[in-house]
């Protein structure tokens, strides 16, 4: 700047979106005695998206000669917008609900829609995770105009409701227990000879149980159910069994049968994780460990081995046999009832009945479903 000249310099300045510009200033430099203010604009207004923006200064009312007049920038950056999950709750067993997000920050009147990406609201928490809170975090989201930043929420997961129950197999002699749910299911969770000389040999898993007036499916074994009863010979799984849990039948050493009606091998592989009380188990086996697969045979549906046969842990087994399992259905129990027995082509041959013992061999309809007596 030589002697006798101005130079105006207009200030650089740095905001974030949406908000109101500052007041604009400048520098001055030079040797001269400024007489008037200079002009100062910006294009960039409270709705202008993220960038650098010139701030221009001009004349406006100088009256010296020799004045150089330099611009500043205006940075808008990014504003800050706050994503917060929201709190839920389920029931044990039941799919997670659809988590909520919560937004704060937005600028001029801005919504979701502006946002390039939305985030997403994510939890280890399964449909097989055990009750207790699960942290519900929030990631990805993505905009022209501004930075995140999350707040998780949190997703409890709450115990069924259960009554437990005991019911009477009258026909093997054995006493169950059942854990009822609300949701109509029921968990078979062990079992025991009826009468204190005798041991559990044969146990045939009904597909129902009654409780209360109300019909119960059975869909779950329980983990450690059937553990170290090493005088069983023979379980009867039944359709309705969709999960089995860790342990279930592990140390069942003298069992020679295994009769299961399900059509698609179950996946045991994740049984572990399964489990009310979450024990751990055998990794390579999580179910059946210390079964003698040499000598237990695997009883199967028609058309059904080929599956078995090639589905983890089930494949284990070295005898894989086919059975025509869905002609004979398990009784459905009902607590403190009494029952009628019919032969198949319906002659009544008892009434009032509470056990099937002294019947001779044969298939007879209890409570509207076939039992086989042996």
């Amino acid at each position: 700047v030589t002697a006798g000249t101005l130079q105006l310099t207009a200030k650089s300045y740095t905001r974030e979106y949406g908000e109101e510009n500052p007041v604009f200033e400048f520098e001055q430099s030079g040797t001269a005695t400024l007489r008037g203010v200079p002009a100062i604009t910006c294009a960039a207004t409270k709705e202008s998206p993220v960038g650098i923006y010139d701030i221009i200064i001009a004349q406006g009312t100088v009256e010296n000669e020799n004045v150089n007049y330099v611009k500043g920038t205006l940075t808008i950056t990014k504003a800050m917008l706050t994503v917060k999950a929201g709190d839920a709750t389920r029931m044990e067993g039941e799919p997670n609900p659809t988590f909520t997000l919560t937004y704060s920050g937005f600028k001029n009147n801005d919504t979701e829609d502006v946002l390039t990406e939305k985030p997403v609201a994510t939890t280890v928490a399964d449909e097989q995770s055990a009750p207790g809170e699960y942290d519900i975090t929030v990631s990805g989201g993505q905009a022209e105009n501004y930075d995140f930043t999350y707040e998780s929420g949190t997703l409890t997961v709450e115990a069924k409701p259960v009554v437990v129950i005991k019911v009477d197999d009258y026909e093997n002699a054995n006493t169950e227990t059942f854990i009822i749910s609300e949701d109509g299911t029921a968990t078979f969770v062990g079992v025991e000879p009826q009468y204190a000389d005798e041991t559990v040999s044969i146990v045939e898993i009904p597909e129902t149980v009654s409780y209360d007036g109300e019909e119960y499916t059975v869909n779950e074994i329980a983990e450690s159910a059937f553990e170290d009863m090493s005088t069983i010979t023979k379980f009867i799984i039944p359709r309705t069994i969709t999960r089995i849990g860790a342990n279930a039948f592990k140390g069942c050493t003298g069992l020679m049968a295994l009769v299961v009606d399900i059509t698609e091998p179950l996946d045991l592989l994740s049984a572990a994780s399964r489990g009310m009380n979450g024990a751990t188990s055998d990794d390579s086996d999580p179910v059946f460990s210390g079964v003698d697969k040499e000598t237990c045979v695997l009883y199967v549906p028609i058309g059904s081995k080929e599956k078995y046969a090639y589905a983890p842990i089930w494949n284990t087994f070295k005898n894989i046999e086919e059975l025509d399992i869905q002609g004979i259905a398990d009784v459905t129990y009902s607590t403190g009832a009494s029952f009628s027995i019919y032969t198949v082509s319906g002659s009544k041959v008892r009434s009032n009945a509470t056990s099937l013992k002294g019947l001779p061999a044969g298939v007879y309809i209890v409570n509207g479903k076939k039992v086989m007596v042996k």
